[in-house]
């Protein structure tokens, strides 16, 4: 089967402007549908025009499950612009997932880069790491109305923006080429899936095979708990209490001629064996406190 040809997409959105930007990976053609007015809809001929697209290619995006393809949806079911403007705040500002919102996205084969790229950085910063020829933050603030003068500005930065995903998406290229291959292998879409998420989807697709039947995620209830603590976990809280009770009754120590305060040497020990704890959401965990070997005669602060 020939794979699809490869289309680079991005989104602005607006109060009364609308802008779905697209590049063709292989001429570098770009094609961008703008929608302008407050009550303004999706024309019935550009409608075609975003059928025919996600018939024919293979769609990226950066952060485009969670935002474009959304904001697409809802386009396409017939929304204004001020009722995308509604959609895309909701997104951006309450956090909400995309289940909740009520609008199927388009039927595609899309590829968000999101996941996929290291780290949890925008766009922009990852277009700095990569060199880009040019970055460029949002040239107008999300919640103004655009005026006429003010759309090619919004042009040029939408098509920086496919410029830059163009960039992320070939430098991830070994990354995609390992998560197209695990698909095939594994009977699932992997493509745009984080490591640990792909380690997760193919350990629930293995051992539901085993099972021979679906894993569920387990319904955790809500509530408090109550932590119980580990034997070697006790011993540790003790050693710290122990180190900070000798650290606040020490009140005499030595200086040295320089003026640095010598610590107490029967402090050494238990300063060796002190560990900070964290707490986390499924457990307490403990860290050594590194000391220096160059600094273990200074007391550099014991002040609470």
């Amino acid at each position: 089967m020939t794979p699809k040809p490869t289309i680079i997409h991005d989104t602005e959105c607006y109060r009364n402007y609308v802008l779905f930007g697209f590049l063709n990976v292989d001429t570098g053609n770009i094609r961008q549908i703008e929608i302008i007015g407050e009550n303004a809809k999706l024309s019935d001929e550009d409608r075609a025009v975003l059928t025919g697209i996600f018939e024919q290619y293979r769609v990226i995006s950066f952060n485009g499950a969670r935002y474009d393809m959304m904001i697409l949806g809802a386009a396409l079911k017939g929304s204004t612009c001020s009722q995308m403007k509604d959609v895309s705040d909701c997104i951006i500002q309450t956090n909400i997932p995309v289940w909740q919102l009520g609008i199927d996205a388009p039927r595609a084969d899309h590829v968000d880069l999101f996941e996929v790229a290291p780290g949890m950085a925008s766009l922009k910063i990852y277009g700095g790491r990569l060199h880009c020829r040019r970055m460029q933050d949002l040239p107008i603030h999300e919640a103004a109305s655009i005026a006429p003068e003010q759309r090619e500005l919004l042009r040029t930065y939408n098509t920086n923006d496919l410029t830059t995903t163009k960039d992320l998406w070939d430098h991830l290229q070994p990354q995609l080429d390992l998560r197209e291959q695990m698909s095939k292998v594994y009977g699932i879409d992997l493509r745009s899936k984080s490591d640990a998420q792909i380690a997760e989807a193919v350990i629930v697709k293995e051992v539901g095979k085993s099972l021979g039947e679906a894993v569920q995620r387990p319904e955790v209830p809500g509530g408090r708990g109550r932590e119980q603590r580990g034997e070697g976990l006790h011993q540790r809280v003790a050693q710290a209490d122990r180190f900070a009770a000798g650290a606040a009754a020490s009140d005499q120590n030595e200086v040295a001629q320089d003026g640095d305060v010598l610590q107490r040497r029967d402090l050494v020990s238990a300063m060796r064996t002190a560990r900070t704890f964290h707490a986390g959401v499924v457990g307490v965990d403990h860290r050594a406190l590194q000391t220096a070997e160059d600094s273990v005669g200074r007391l550099c602060c014991l002040n609470a």
